[in-house]
């Protein structure tokens, strides 16, 4: 098939570029071709056309000017796409036929360290994962390249992949090609509103014996699995293939942080930490709501610890002394967050320092978020408590850098090649001289301007810059009579002629060779500057992390003066006390004073609560508000509550709201079994579990008998700290019996309209008000009255195998019969012993209420079906 040479060149770097969107340099343009272009056309916004293809054919494309490219493949990798940049790698105008054009850099969604294409307070992973096939050793590495964060371990069994993907929630996964399919569909059902890119290890890395990449010998790999070897090899030779430089990852961290909580992608969705359940929104989830930090550093520090929160009692007091501090300087608290406000995110830029991709305007931000820091270093010189002194001094670490940026760029500098205004004066004597010969020229070209006006006496005569003949004169034509011998045409316009003179383009030539020496030597001291700067990336990287930790902790103490939260204690016995607890979202939305607060007490011995009570009556919020206050301690940060005592929680583990997994064959039932078997099997002692409605997807006899054994279990034999909510009544009884399980109920007030308020109050609910939660739905009031019809007809066919018998010859009535049977039926549920007189007279209302409406029904037999 005879195609044009540039076509050709085109369909070369295509099959090397393979998934990738190509931006192919064509002069001032970038053009997208064939099914490139008709993808991105539509997304990008971009007119549709054609070109020959050189074999009577012509191919689909579009473009986009070369300087703004930029905003359109951040745009493509926004939504998942990879995008390959293939430009020119010669001069133009040297080139010998067809200009050399190759890619010189693949972007793809995990390889990203453009600031405008990242999350600033969240992290950008991408993971790979590799099976050795001689150990069967499964290694999992999870990388994030624009902070320089690389994790990398052993899995237990490929059990273990599902968690650890949700955990880092990864922008790219990278594995061998024949494993791709398989790894999409085990986790594309649970990241179904996540664009994920997928990527190829390279097979050569990956065999025995294959190249092993100069990076590693940075790295401290005894002890590491060949599996682990395997994978970091070939994982730095896929960076390769991007044309990546990953010389910021300097050291390995374990997948998993020591003396952190382990705990699952089940408990941070039931909580909705990160986003809500139903929108998979951050709007309305936990960090979106009690977030205060002001940089993007602070932010993903707050992420990462909501991520693993701690288990380490003497970091969270830490963390706990310095907000306590803030809390008792205010003035030192606004001053901290003011010198923190705009602060730029300087451990992302670095990473780009190091990749020699950043910019004169990159620099100055770090400049200025390195005089930020020593602004606030000298703030806190005050600051009360003695431990803060480490994380104070590692604001100063690289001072050496903020020194040498202040005396070499200029306050506001430009780009490279943009006038020279990057450097200070006096940095370099002979890039001044050259920089002014350059920068000069425009005054020489104004002054041999005028020269000409004068000696022609053509006073419009002006000199003007052409794109292709450089420098030429214009004269208009009724001028021409003027124009000298020495004048040399080179264009004829309409209204006018263009001409050059010996001294023009000797002056020209002159200026261009200044311009360009002194870009060549602009260049050259960049490059020094960013030899200066690469050694100091351990300090810039103390630097950013002492700056979240600062506004991590102002964040916490903003968010206790502001939300009126209480410093937790550690709990020596065991025990779970929350007086006038709230929850912190549900808080948020609806404000301090509509939020019902409640008390909430485990004991050491009784560490289990069965919580009953009526739809919308806040058995969910409670159970959720307890959880969310034990994550809150675990990051250090103050809690919604009066008063707080909680022990460390090794685990937390939910079981909440009915889902099913139809991509896996799960029913609603079988997820929530699934997920209460992992809970029964890693629970200990010391973790906290919620459980909500357990048993409702199957049979009410098979649902009570399993919600009473799972409590059981729990309860009785792991001695786990549990909330258990149910609907299932006539579990009560039973759980009566146990030792080591309360029973509190979510208080609602009977009426002509139920009336829920959402305090718990010891005890157990006798009804669910079902049909009340539904009136209030807008359920139409027909259903109602035939819904309560068939509970009461129900009722009274269930008691009456037990209803006393009258005496011979006489009978019960219908009437009877049902009021008897809701009778007793209400009796064989009610423990007096465990109520309160309040509660008593709140039972007999309830009771009276119930035989006026038996007396007031129809007899089922009597409903139209």
């Amino acid at each position: 098939m005879a195609v044009t040479p540039m076509m050709a060149q085109y369909l070369e770097i295509k099959a090397r570029a393979e998934d990738a969107i190509v931006f192919f340099r064509m002069g001032d343009f970038f053009e997208i071709f064939g099914e490139d272009a008709l993808v991105t056309a539509p997304l990008l916004g971009l007119t549709l056309t054609a070109r020959e293809k050189g074999d009577q054919t012509k191919i689909p494309f579009c473009g986009v000017p070369h300087h703004s490219a930029r905003a359109y493949w951040l745009k493509l990798l926004h939504q998942g796409f990879k995008v390959a940049i293939a430009d020119q790698v010669e001069d133009a105008a040297e080139a010998k036929g067809l200009v050399k054009r190759d890619i010189v850099r693949i972007y793809t969604p995990g390889s990203i360290d453009e600031l405008e294409a990242l999350t600033d307070k969240a992290p950008n992973y991408l993971i790979a994962l590799f099976e050795d096939p001689s150990t069967r050793e499964v290694a999992f590495l999870a990388c994030e390249l624009s902070t320089g964060d690389l994790r990398l371990g052993l899995m237990e069994g490929e059990d273990a992949i599902l968690p650890l993907v949700q955990k880092f929630a990864p922008k790219e996964i990278v594995t061998r090609r024949f494993y791709q399919e398989s790894l999409q569909k085990l986790v594309a059902p649970y990241l179904l509103d996540a664009k994920v890119s997928f990527g190829v290890l390279p097979e050569k890395a990956l065999r025995e014996g294959g190249a092993r990449h100069a990076l590693l010998e940075r790295f401290v790999l005894e002890g590491r699995s060949r599996a682990e070897v395997f994978l970091l090899n070939g994982f730095f030779h896929y960076l390769d293939d991007l044309k990546v430089s990953p010389t910021q990852l300097t050291r390995i961290k374990p997948l998993t942080q020591q003396k952190t909580m382990n705990w699952d992608e089940t408990a941070r969705r039931d909580l909705e930490v990160f986003e809500t359940q139903r929108r998979r929104t951050r709007e309305g989830s936990l960090f979106h709501e009690i977030d205060r930090t002001y940089t993007a550093m602070g932010g993903r520090l707050f992420y990462h610890n909501l991520l693993e929160p701690s288990t380490d009692p003497q970091w969270i007091r830490h963390r706990q002394d310095v907000v306590k501090e803030f809390l008792s300087a205010p003035s030192c608290l606004s001053a901290v967050g003011d010198k923190l406000k705009k602060l730029a995110d300087i451990e992302r830029l670095f990473t780009r320092v190091l990749s020699r991709r950043t910019s004169p305007q990159e620099l100055a931000k770090i400049r200025s978020a390195l005089q930020k820091a020593e602004a606030l270093a000298s703030e806190l010189k005050e600051f009360g408590h003695l431990r803060c002194q480490k994380e104070r001094e590692q604001l100063l670490l690289a001072k050496d850098v903020c020194v040498r940026l202040e005396k070499d760029l200029l306050p506001e500098p430009t780009g490279l090649g943009e006038g020279f205004q990057v450097f200070q004066e006096g940095v370099d004597e002979e890039f001044d001289r050259l920089r002014e010969l350059a920068s000069g020229g425009e005054e020489k070209l104004r002054e041999y301007e005028q020269r000409l006006r004068d000696e022609t006496g053509i006073l419009s005569l002006k000199i003007k810059q052409h794109k292709s003949y450089g420098l030429l004169i214009e004269v208009t034509k009724t001028n021409l009579k003027k124009v000298p011998a020495s004048f040399v045409r080179r264009q004829t316009m309409v209204n006018n002629e263009r001409f050059v003179t010996d001294e023009l383009i000797e002056l020209e030539d002159n200026l261009q060779e200044a311009a360009a020496k002194a870009s060549a030597y602009e260049s050259a001291l960049m490059e020094a500057l960013l030899d200066f700067l690469a050694p100091y990336q351990a300090q810039i990287a103390a630097v950013a992390q002492a700056i979240a930790f600062w506004d991590v902790t102002q964040g916490f103490a903003r968010l206790a003066l502001e939300k009126k939260y209480t410093c937790p204690q550690l709990s020596e016995k065991g025990e779970v006390v929350l007086r006038a607890n709230r929850h912190p979202v549900v808080e948020g939305i609806v404000g301090r004073d509509q939020f019902m607060p409640n008390d909430i007490y485990l004991g050491h011995d009784k560490r289990s609560l069965l919580i009953t009570g009526p739809n919308m009556a806040g058995k969910s919020t409670v159970m959720r508000q307890v959880a969310l206050s034990a994550l809150l301690h675990q990051v250090g940060s103050f809690v919604p509550a009066a008063e707080a005592r909680l022990p460390l929680f090794d685990r937390i583990f939910t079981r909440v709201g009915a889902s099913d997994d139809l991509a896996r064959g799960q029913s609603t039932f079988m997820v929530e079994m699934s997920e209460a078997a992992v809970i029964l099997k890693e629970a200990s002692a010391d973790s906290l579990v919620i459980l909500d409605e357990v048993g409702r997807g199957t049979s009410s006899e098979d649902g009570l008998a399993l919600a009473y054994s799972i409590l059981f279990e729990l309860a009785e034999r792991i001695g786990a700290y549990c909330l258990f909510a149910t609907h299932y009544h006539e579990m009560i009884p039973s759980v009566a019996s146990l030792r080591r399980v309360g029973m509190v109920q979510t208080e609602a007030i009977p009426g002509e309209q139920i009336k829920f308020t959402h305090r718990l109050i010891e005890g157990y609910a006798s009804s669910s008000f079902g049909v009340e939660v539904a009136r209030l739905a807008g359920i139409p009031e027909s259903v109602l009255e035939r819904a309560q019809s068939f509970i009461v007809d129900s009722s009274a066919r269930e008691a009456s195998p037990v209803a006393p018998k009258k005496e011979e010859g006489e009978s019960l009535s219908a009437r009877e019969a049902r009021r008897l049977g809701v009778m007793l039926e209400k009796l064989e549920r009610v423990n007096l012993n465990r109520m309160t007189p309040l509660q008593a007279l709140q039972w007999l209302h309830e009771m009276q209420s119930s035989m006026d409406q038996v007396d007031e029904a129809p007899l089922f037999s009597d409903l139209v079906l």
